[in-house]
């Protein structure tokens, strides 16, 4: 037995679906969940603009599942579900425009300044830099300070030998201007400190201490 087909429209779209045959009386038909596969939306059919009538049985009831007969020379189109209808209620309250809520004022509040946040930063750091290097400085002289007493008295007592005599008298001289060395730098530093401290404004120590005060021991 040949397999028939029944074209169906819906749009522009056509497609052909297989007919259910029962092989001991020969009938024709087809199902309406066999079209729903293909047309998902599909509820009922129209042949030449008039409705298609679902198959009943002698007391009029629809088989179950509902079928349809078969029109082997026609497109049959298909009808889809029509979209449920809002009440009217819903309707007019989804015409009416919504409210917008009233826009809540904070007050703004201050923001620092990436330059300032920095700076509080940084300034504390350069004195922390700057006093670190004081303390060596002082140490340092103070050492070196220590070392010229000693060599000047070794000086005293080997003035009977001339090339002994020299020799710590070079050495004094040495450590005589490495103390004036460390001394400067160290009041080089304090004067740094101290013009740092009263005269520069809190906004600008971020770019001085960057620019000019990055000097190292």
């Amino acid at each position: 037995m040949m397999i028939q087909y029944q074209r169906f429209q819906l749009g522009g779209r056509i497609e052909e679906i297989e007919v259910e045959t029962v092989a001991s009386i020969g009938k024709q038909y087809i199902l309406l969940r066999d079209v729903q596969d293909v047309f998902p939306t599909a509820a009922r059919f129209e042949r030449e603009g008039r409705p298609v009538r679902f198959l009943s049985d002698e007391q009029g009831q629809r088989l179950e599942p509902w079928r349809i007969a078969v029109y082997p020379e026609s497109t049959l189109q298909v009808i889809p579900q029509p979209t449920a209808k809002l009440p009217v209620s819903a309707q007019t309250a989804s015409a009416q425009p919504r409210a917008r809520p009233s826009p809540v004022h904070t007050p703004a509040l201050p923001l620092l300044t990436s330059s300032e946040s920095a700076g509080s930063v940084d300034w504390r750091d350069f004195l922390l830099q700057k006093g670190f290097r004081m303390a060596i400085l002082v140490v340092a002289t103070m050492v070196t300070v220590w070392l010229t007493q000693t060599v000047y008295d070794r000086r005293l007592h080997a003035s009977p030998f001339p090339m002994v005599a020299t020799y710590w008298r070079v050495v004094t001289m040495s450590l005589f201007v490495l103390n004036v060395i460390w001394a400067q730098m160290l009041f080089f530093h304090v004067i740094q400190v101290v013009w740092f401290l009263v005269c520069v404004p809190l906004k600008a120590r971020h770019s001085i201490y960057q620019s000019l005060f990055d000097i190292h021991v």
